[in-house]
């Protein structure tokens, strides 16, 4: 296999009557290999002719529905009006979980979700209070000094960072609504329960130390849901953290580099990360095995969003409007997932 590049196929297994095979396959005989569509022949008739396949939306979509006890794990969805739902893959229930408060700071799996009062200003949103609450049950208040907000961050744990842009840049750093410390820094970013704050490649810690120097900018760096976070450098190395240390790290697959990455996500051991890539003015997705071994890439054009599975062997994905589970190690789709319009997945965890 060629790097482990793969080209697409515009086909799925056998579905219904309907060829789908994997949205990747392999380039080592220099083209693209397209899934052949067969019938059993019989001694009377001759094989019954295969219809278009139709648009590869129309494919996926004819997909069957991922089954309760198919797949382990909790897929979230955010809904329009930010409302939050999860289904449980093991037991088939679909649940409410939307948290208290208008469009609060939260990420499935955070202890508390952090609602912001912002008053927009002539030039910038100032951030006038906040309140914290576990799932329905307001836990706190923040009283936030008046300045401009520069953004913020959370963890897991509870922990908030607030940067906040007054006489000096400060970030503010709270667990549920305890004020723990003040900064004199911003661009806060979580690497487990910790912050760092960083400064082009460099994140240094509460005290200035530099705890993580990824080198020159520009840098990729995205937090996960499970607490890992997944980097890539301007020299194209991609690597998983588990707060400061390196779980993994491997060069990016041949012809990607640290602009091509829009969005990652890592399982739970961090040992299989699945980036979406930009490609040309379209999107697809890469699945990296972090301790070696060939990538698998989409040729599809047309990805929105892809979580990886807790245990990494799979995938779930929009891909050309339609979401899926596909199967990491192969990229061939497993079934089709359910989605409000309007929707968006947004984790898949344990």
């Amino acid at each position: 296999m060629d790097g482990g590049r793969l080209a697409s196929l515009v086909a799925v297994l056998a579905v219904a009557g309907v060829a789908v095979a994997s949205l990747a396959d392999s380039r080592s005989s220099g083209g693209t290999h397209r899934a052949a569509v067969t019938t059993a022949p019989t001694t009377t008739a001759p094989p019954a002719t295969t219809p278009s396949l139709g648009s590869l939306a129309e494919q996926l979509g004819r997909l069957p529905e991922v089954t309760a006890g198919e797949l382990a794990g909790r897929i979230h969805r955010r809904l329009p009006n930010c409302r939050w739902r999860v289904a449980d893959l093991a037991t088939g229930t679909d649940d409410d979980i939307t948290p208290r408060g208008r469009c609060p700071l939260w990420v499935p799996g955070w202890r508390y979700a952090f609602s912001f009062a912002v008053e927009q200003s002539a030039s910038a949103p100032i951030v006038r209070g906040i309140v914290v609450s576990a799932g329905t049950r307001e836990v706190g208040r923040i009283r936030v000094p008046e300045a401009v907000t520069g953004g913020a961050a959370g963890t897991p744990g509870g922990r908030l960072a607030l940067c906040l842009h007054g006489a000096r840049d400060e970030t503010r750093l709270y667990t549920g609504a305890r004020l723990d410390r003040i900064v004199p820094s911003c661009d806060p970013v979580s690497f487990g329960e910790e912050f760092l704050f960083q400064n082009g490649g460099r994140f240094r810690d509460a005290d200035g130390r530099v705890a993580i120097d990824l080198g020159r900018p520009p840098v990729f760096v995205q937090p996960t849901a499970n607490g890992l976070v997944v980097a890539v450098t301007d020299d194209d190395r991609l690597l998983v953290y588990r707060g400061r240390r390196v779980l993994h790290e491997r060069p990016l697959p041949a012809g990607l580099h640290e602009t091509s990455v829009l969005d990652a996500d890592a399982d739970a051991k961090g040992d299989a990360v699945v980036l979406r890539i930009r490609r040309d003015l379209q999107s697809d997705l890469a699945v990296v095995g972090m301790r070696g071994g060939d990538a698998q890439e989409s040729h599809a054009g047309s990805v929105l969003s892809a979580w990886i599975a807790p245990d990494g062997r799979s995938v779930a994905a929009v891909v050309a409007g339609i979401p899926v589970v596909l199967d990491a190690a192969t990229l061939i789709p497993r079934g089709r997932l359910t989605l409000e319009d309007g929707a968006s997945l947004q984790a898949w965890t344990s």
